[in-house]
């Protein structure tokens, strides 16, 4: 499309769809939208976009700095070992590991050969890990060594040639002050020390990191010729316990994921500090972090620990420029004392996503950063690992105050739309603006399946009438005239009373979030006893420590403010203070864990003591 019949085309009257109007596209820069997306592996575009500033630092590690020039290197090393291990193009390598060096080695690595990036959360079970190597048939098992031993028997039995071990420090030279905060990490994060593998049935062996890296001693990379829609990468989503999906990524979805944020006009300048705190496990951590950053040109400050609890320490320790993470590590940032007075006017244009954001909670959290010397305002994103990450955000072309409660504007190369599905007959209809729908998306960043799960890819994308293919996300919202998103949370968790109303646990829980006392809010639903089917919506209150000795007057209040404030249908049916709420390996709500607490039993002694 030439540049004029894209501005006659922003000049059409609007039809009242989204998709089909998008109103997003007026925000951004004509040549930015028209610029087309890099058709290169993630390995050339890291490449083309470092290779004259090899001297610049890239990965920060327990203090020691990697500059681009050894980045290259190891990558090189990494590829040459795979291939004398017999990887080729179009393999899968599984790869249990955390923010390490050794992850961007790796992943980049397998980029550069063609081969597949299977990324694995070091905290799943064994029944898990059984069905990841059945679907990968990998001959190559890399796992972080506090991991390793648990997997034993499943890699003894397996087909499994090559287990190597991933030290957290091995592969750099490091004095033995560091080795001792390394020990602490692993104590931290997995409660116990590394015990050393004992896998030696069938002759296998475990490498040491130091013996796999020796393989490419005298590197001679293969670089694979690039083609388009090639997979890089399965990341998996769910949680750690149960089977989840494996979301297949190619070079293409995840480059141009980055591509697209550097359209945002985010500030992002070569040089600049970003603190990984996301795990290479999910898009969040390996396209919007890992990738993000070092395509720019900037130095990734790897933290090999998903700790939320400890964000004001790394801010304050490490003074990074850029900051993305979820809800859990800006909550920690709002309420920490450590940070009061501290000058962080070297924040720029702090992310936040994953999760729901509080609309009360997010303006203690913009009060703070001001107060504090960022001139920025939280930047907050709406996406899934399907999506390489992100489908929009906020934009800092505009007031930022007006986007409290939006998760902004699409990307400008994504087709975003609002849209329902008829039960009955599968008809999928786009809903118009301010209308609460299924948030869907057609976007260069989709990934391309879920990996041997056809059924599930099938309920996922779908073919509209348009001919597009779209991702059905099972999220909420509504788009309003001028292209923002509103994100109104999972449609699992909307709450359905027994004549059929929806009730939206989000538009609850931003009433609640009003009082002084709450510190956070969750809304599940509950069983209707008087009616064989439907829910009723029950808050879970966790209360501001100064408010922890007024149970009874905060619940009353609480009451009080949702009786003024919404619908009769919307007020909770029973209030339960906790000391916190429960939250998923990844920092989310675990709101599966609260539905679980409520036993018929009790919740029917509650409800009639409060129908008397």
């Amino acid at each position: 499309m030439e540049k004029e019949e894209l501005l006659k085309e922003l000049k059409q009257n609007l039809t009242g769809f989204a998709s089909i109007d998008r109103p997003w596209l007026s925000v951004y820069r004509v040549d930015d939208i028209l610029r087309p997306l890099p058709k290169m592996t993630a390995y050339q575009y890291l490449w083309e976009n470092n290779k004259d500033y090899l001297d610049n630092v890239a990965l920060s590690y327990f203090g020691v700095e990697i500059t681009y020039k050894e980045l290259f290197q190891r990558i090189d090393k990494v590829n040459t070992a795979f291939q004398k291990m017999g990887v080729k193009p179009g393999d899968v390598v599984e790869i249990v590991c955390t923010n390490t060096p050794e992850i961007a080695y790796i992943f980049y690595a397998l980029s550069k050969l063609g081969a597949i990036a299977d990324i694995i959360d070091p905290r799943i079970n064994e029944n898990v890990m059984r069905k990841y190597l059945k679907d990968s048939k990998s001959n190559v098992f890399m796992c972080l060594d506090v991991s390793l031993p648990k997997y034993q028997d499943l890699l003894e039995e397996s087909d499994i040639e090559y287990i190597v071990n991933l030290p957290v420090l091995e592969s750099l030279p490091i004095p033995m002050q560091v080795v001792a905060k390394a020990k602490t990490f692993v104590e931290s994060i997995f409660k116990h020390q590394p015990l050393p593998p004992k896998i030696k049935k069938d002759g296998k062996k475990v490498w040491s990191y130091k013996e796999f890296e020796a393989l490419g001693k005298n590197p001679e990379p293969f670089e694979a010729e690039y083609k388009e829609n090639t997979p890089v990468a399965i990341l998996h989503t769910g949680g750690t316990t149960g089977v989840s999906k494996g979301a297949v990524l190619s070079n293409d979805n995840i480059n141009a994921s980055v591509e697209q944020y550097k359209k945002m006009d985010l500030k992002m300048q070569r040089g600049q500090s970003w603190i990984g705190l996301m795990p290479p496990c999910v898009s969040y951590g390996l396209a919007n972090s890992l990738h993000l950053s070092l395509s720019n040109g900037m130095k990734m400050i790897l933290i090999p620990t998903y700790e939320p609890e400890k964000i004001d320490k790394q801010i304050l320790k490490y003074k990074p420029q850029r900051i993305a993470c979820t809800t859990a590590h800006w909550e920690t940032f709002e309420k920490s004392k450590l940070l009061e007075g501290k000058d962080l006017s070297f924040i720029i244009n702090p992310i936040e996503g994953g999760d729901s954001l509080n609309i009360n909670l997010e303006r203690r959290i913009n009060e703070k950063l001001h107060r504090n010397g960022c001139y920025d305002s939280l930047n907050k994103g709406f996406g899934l690992t399907e999506c390489s990450g992100g489908l929009s955000m906020a934009s800092p072309r505009v007031d930022q105050e007006l986007l409290i409660g939006s998760t902004g504007y699409p990307f400008p190369n994504t087709i975003m739309g609002i849209f329902k599905t008829d039960e009955e007959t599968g008809k999928i209809t786009e809903l118009k603006y301010n209308e609460i729908g299924e948030i869907c998306a057609c976007a260069p960043q989709i990934m391309l399946h879920y990996h041997n799960r056809p059924d599930e890819t099938e309920h996922t994308l779908k073919v509209h009438d348009d001919g597009r293919t779209w991702i059905h996300t099972g999220d909420l919202g509504y788009f309003t005239e001028d292209g923002r998103l509103f994100h109104k949370g999972r449609i699992k968790r909307i709450v359905i009373r027994y004549d059929g109303t929806k009730v939206y646990p989000f538009d609850i829980e931003s009433v609640i979030g009003m009082h002084p006392a709450i510190d956070q809010v969750a809304i599940i639903g509950i069983r209707d006893v008087k009616y064989l089917q439907g829910r009723l919506p029950k808050a879970y209150l966790v209360l501001k420590d100064e408010y922890k000795d007024q149970t009874e007057k905060v619940v009353n209040e609480v009451n009080e403010l949702c009786i003024n404030n919404l619908i009769d249908y919307m007020i909770p049916v029973d209030y339960e203070v906790i000391d916190s709420l429960p939250l998923t390996p990844m920092g989310k709500v675990d709101f599966k864990n609260l539905e679980d607490r409520n036993k018929e039993e009790d919740l029917l002694l509650k409800l009639t003591k409060k129908n008397k």
